[in-house]
């Protein structure tokens, strides 16, 4: 293949679900603009802690199998075992959809106590109902959409992710209902936590229709090792889960636990400047995000034939190229932050112009030591990965505890930047220490011809397989 067709499907492929992504970030943005403009601050604070509620119960719910899955059926497709790659997904869904299910409810019955008590959010409690419902369709979903990843179907991970990666149809979808409601009527909390299981059951129906002709079709061509799938018992994907899922889960507690140290510490209207200043600020590592997004795959395939050279330089050049608008986005938020704040969200929010400034230190830690998070659970280092999460959310918990105390939601800013400049160096030394390799941002030229063309012969890849499929 020239290296025209390579360059031409990489435009095609990966262009095109970075294109998805963005715009899918783009409507999550415009929800979160209309909810702020619509919701008292109060109820605006509400939401956010709720949406980090969800989070951390999908992500534990999943049991670690959305980071398995990815590791097991990127590498068996790599060997051409396609039955197993097939009974891996099915195995991983139904074992991280009964999970879920499990995580949701208890949800369900500690609702009284951490809205209600915890929290002094009495107005989340009578939502249990619509809150166990999304915590359930957000598990699925995610499962669904981290299985097309491990098949290199990139664009229909994008396509179909949901509340925790910004899916392009669930934020569409649950934008464009949002704002009619809110055309028509006065909307409501309650409303709002409708509309997004609505917008989730729809977007699960649909995935989970798709990825099942994908399996099957999978299943018709059965390649020449069949080995792997005989030693992936449902024992042994949770012996691989299970370390996966406690740094997961430690992690999910340290990022999206912030909410609940804010609600414990502060008023809700005081929890909603939080709320605004995070959105805002993660909108400056979009190009990051995405190529976390695009490298599961490529660096499970390449630590599965022993190339773990070739796989350091790729994530420090892919992480190099994304650190570029991250940082430019970045000044534009020192320079005119406090203008956003005020033209999108309202006068109210400018009063969170001082939390952006501390939370981009923080996430400038994030960007600058590249895609470590990815590396990681994608080259099975299971107990560094635990160690790393596990150091990072002792210190980042002690921090917001003191910095709630004393100040509210500026000191558990003040924590939340602490613990992420400390989990971003360990995380950055521990990837050195056992690969030999550095993950931090690079600007070698010469490796982004490598880049383009590996990720163009997945794309072509990914295409032939379908075409045969097809056929």
């Amino acid at each position: 293949m020239t290296t025209k067709d390579i360059r031409k499907s990489l435009l095609g492929g990966a262009a095109w679900a970075f294109g998805g992504k963005l715009a899918s970030i783009l409507f999550g943005f415009l929800l979160n603009l209309i909810l702020a403009r619509t919701l008292s601050a109060s109820d605006y604070g509400t939401y956010f802690v709720i949406i980090n509620t969800i989070i951390i119960t999908a992500s534990v719910g999943a049991l670690g199998l959305d980071q398995v899955v990815v590791r097991f059926t990127a590498g068996e497709l790599a060997l051409g075992n396609l039955i197993a790659v097939r009974r891996i997904a099915i195995r991983c869904l139904v074992l991280a959809s009964l999970g879920g299910a499990a995580a949701a409810l208890a949800l369900w019955c500690a609702t009284p106590w951490l809205f209600g008590k915890m929290l002094s959010m009495p107005g989340a409690v009578p939502l249990a109902g619509l809150v166990f419902a999304w915590s359930v369709l957000a598990t699925a979903q995610r499962q669904i959409a981290e299985t097309f990843r491990g098949l290199h179907r990139i664009g229909a991970a994008t396509f179909f992710n949901g509340l925790r990666s910004n899916g392009v149809i669930i934020s569409v979808l649950t934008f464009v209902l949002t704002f009619l409601a809110a055309k028509a009527w006065q909307i409501r909390l309650r409303d709002v936590l409708f509309i997004a299981v609505v917008s989730s059951a729809c977007v699960t129906v649909i995935a989970a229709v798709v990825l099942c002709t994908t399996l099957m079709r999978l299943g018709r061509h059965d390649g020449t090792a069949v080995a792997g799938d005989s030693m992936f018992s449902t024992s042994r994907a949770l012996h691989e889960a299970w370390p996966i899922w406690l740094a997961m889960t430690i992690a999910m507690l340290r990022e999206q636990g912030v909410g609940w140290f804010a609600g414990a510490f502060d008023t809700s209207s005081q929890v909603a400047l939080f709320g605004v200043a995070q959105r805002l600020v993660l909108l400056m590592t979009i190009p990051l995000f995405v190529i976390n997004t695009v490298l599961p795959p490529v660096i499970a395939g390449l630590f599965a034939k022993g190339e773990v050279e070739r796989m350091g330089r790729v994530v420090r050049t892919a992480s190099g190229l994304a650190s570029i608008p991250c940082l430019l986005a970045l000044l534009v938020l020192i320079l005119g932050g406090k203008i956003l704040l005020s033209t999108l969200f309202g006068s109210y929010y400018e009063n969170s112009y001082g939390l952006v400034l501390i939370l981009c230190v923080g996430y400038v830690a994030d960007i600058v030591t590249g895609s470590w998070q990815v590396v990681l659970p994608m080259t099975g280092l299971r107990k560094q990965t635990i160690f790393v999460s596990a150091i990072a959310a002792v210190v980042q918990i002690s921090a917001c505890l003191l910095g709630g105390r004393l100040a509210g939601v500026y000191g558990v800013s003040y924590g939340l930047v602490v613990g992420m400049i400390v989990g971003n160096a360990c995380g950055l030394f521990v990837v050195r220490r056992y690969l030999g390799i550095w993950t931090f941002v690079a600007f070698e030229y010469k490796y982004v011809t490598e880049i383009v063309a590996m990720i163009g012969r997945k794309s072509v890849e990914s295409r032939s397989r379908h075409s045969v499929n097809k056929a």
